[in-house]
Parts: structure tokens; sequence; C-alpha cells
């Protein structure tokens, strides 16, 4: 069995990595719940927590995410990042993004991504991607600022927060088939990078129990070069810095900060790649809420873009145009 370390998966960085600290254990209940918690006690950004199973894997929505031994890499990210908490969708997409091209460097293969978060190879999906966040303020009325002061006018008409107080990406990727395939459930979805290992062909002795931590490697630094380019200095910002900036108000409207947040270079490079990359483009679509009820539609939905913000946006029979910032979608079978 090949090393599972920090030091194994550092060895295979093109880049060297200082911000971010890595554990990498065997097995855990939930990479996502774990961080959460050392987040809530205070644990500084920039932890990774990678595990090559886990007992209680999450999914969206309260599923539960597949993740057995031997078959895939899971992992969370620990970040407090310095940007509006709205921006869920915009970390959301840069993870993506960051865990596509990893997977293609691994791999030689190139895969999809289907809005949100989910990414494809051969039609099936491999990745599962779950951004859960915590608000250190909320700046709304009849609320307290951060400092402790009553709301300001100004403060009363922000919706959202400033900062997260912590923010935890958590990424699941399908190196493998199981031997015994995926369960029923998820059969006719799920896919893996590699297929089965008893039937893969190595490129090099060894490989196949190198691929987790090449993985994870890849995926640091295509998310390190990303999230630094997207989001500048400071944005992995220490609890000193948080607690001063959060008694600074929201002064501007929230799309607009986005916006102009939209309009840096690393933002704008990352979501080329998105567009790219998006297997739902010129797609007709069924779309669905968060909570999966269906939303009623004029006619058939068609995708026809992907907005600066990571916006879905489909057109109806009418040539109305919406733009989704959540929810879900399934592609429609041709009729």
């Amino acid at each position: 069995m090949a090393d599972w370390s920090a030091e194994s998966i550092l060895s295979y960085c093109r880049l060297p990595h200082p911000a971010y600290r890595i554990e990498a254990e065997r097995s855990v209940t939930s990479t996502n719940n774990i961080l959460k918690e050392r987040g809530q006690a205070g644990e500084e950004a920039g932890l990774i927590l990678c595990a090559l199973e886990q007992t209680a894997g999450r999914g969206r929505v309260g599923r539960s995410f597949y993740s057995p031994e031997g078959t895939g890499v899971y992992f969370t990210l620990l970040l407090k990042p310095q940007t509006p908490a709205a921006e869920t969708m915009t970390l959301t997409t840069a993870a993506a993004v960051a865990t596509a091209r990893a997977i293609d460097r691994v791999s030689a293969l190139t895969t999809g991504i289907k809005w949100v978060n989910d990414i494809y190879l051969n039609g099936r999906k491999v990745v599962g991607i779950l951004t859960e966040a915590a608000l250190g303020q909320n700046v709304s009325a009849g609320q307290n600022s951060a400092a402790g002061q009553k709301a300001s006018a100004e403060e009363a008409k922000a919706e959202t927060a400033l900062y997260w107080d912590y923010c935890v990406i958590g990424i699941g990727i399908n190196l493998f088939e199981p031997e015994e395939g995926f369960p029923d459930e998820i059969k006719d979805i799920a896919g893996s990078v590699f297929g089965k290992k008893s039937e893969y062909k190595e490129p090099s002795e060894g490989f196949a129990e190198e691929i987790p931590s090449r993985i994870m490697a890849a995926f640091l630094d295509e998310w390190d070069s990303i999230y630094d380019a997207a989001f500048g200095e400071g944005a992995l910002i220490t609890a000193d810095e948080m607690a001063k900036d959060m008694t600074e108000a929201v002064t501007e409207a929230e799309r607009n900060s986005l916006l102009k947040e939209a309009e840096r270079p690393g933002v704008k490079r990352f979501m080329e790649i998105y567009r790219e990359k998006s297997i739902l483009t010129g797609c007709y679509v069924n779309l669905f809420r968060p909570d999966h009820t269906p939303i009623e539609t004029a006619g058939a939905v068609r995708v026809v873009g992907l907005g600066d913000l990571g916006e879905l946006i489909v057109e109806d029979s009418n040539g109305q145009r919406t733009a989704l910032n959540q929810g879900e979608v399934s592609v429609r079978p041709a009729e």
C-alpha cells in the first residue's frame, strides 16, 4: 500500500503551498462535519482534511455521499475568505474548476462540469462538491452589528453578512468503481475516473496506489493558483483580521459588489474555464428548487450560457431569459 500522508501529497505538488496545512487520514466520519466543528472551535483557515474513506459522508440536500474505502478520495478545505458571504457560488465554481483540471492532469482525460458543482466524465458523475458556511455577522433590520451597536439605517438595508465566520468546501472524487458496482440508488448516474481497479492498466508500476496523493497534489496546485488570482492576497485571513474587519458595515448593493469582484482577472479566467467545461450549454433542461421540487416553466427551457457570477442562464419557449443562482437541473430527454 502506497504512503498516504501530507508528505506524500506534497511530494507530487509542482508548487509550494505554505498557506495550507494538510491532515491525511485513512478513514473519517465526514470531512465536512469534522472541519465545521473545528471551524466553530476557532481553527485557523487553510486546513485541508483528506481521507480515503468516509463512514458518514454527506452530499447536498441532506443526501448521503457514498465514500467506501479503496475507491476514492474525500477532502474538505476550511476557509475564512475575505469576500462577501453571498459569494458561496463563486467559491464553489472555483473549486469545481480546480477539481476538474486536477483530474484532467492526472488521468489525461477531459472532464465536464454540470452546473453548479458536479463533475462528469463519459456521461457519469464522478465528483460531488458540498459548500457550507457559517455567517459571522448578519447586518439586517432590527439586529445588532458585530461591535454590539444597533444597526444604522444604512446597515439595516443590507440583507447578507459582510464576511463568513468560516466556510468549508467538501469534495468527493470517485477514482475507481467498486468491484461489486455502485449501489442501486446511484448506479444509473455514478461513474469513476479510472474504472475498476482490477481492470486498470497502470502507466507505471504502483501508479494506481499513488493516484489519491497525485490527485490531491494536482488539486492543491490548481486551487491555490485560482484562489490567489481570483480572491487576492489576504483571502485567507486570520482571526484577528476578521475581528477587525467585522466591525465594518456593508455599504454598497450586494450585486454591484459581486459584479465588481467578477471583473478581477482571476475570476474572469476561471469563469472562462467553467464555461468551456459546461456540459449543459445548449441543452433543454428541467428546473428544480434547492429542495428538489420542480419549477414550472413556459414550455421547454434551454440553457443559453453562464453568467459572470456562475448563474445558469436559461431561456423559455417565449424567449424569456432567467438567471438561476441556486437549485438543480436535469437534462430533458430528446423529443
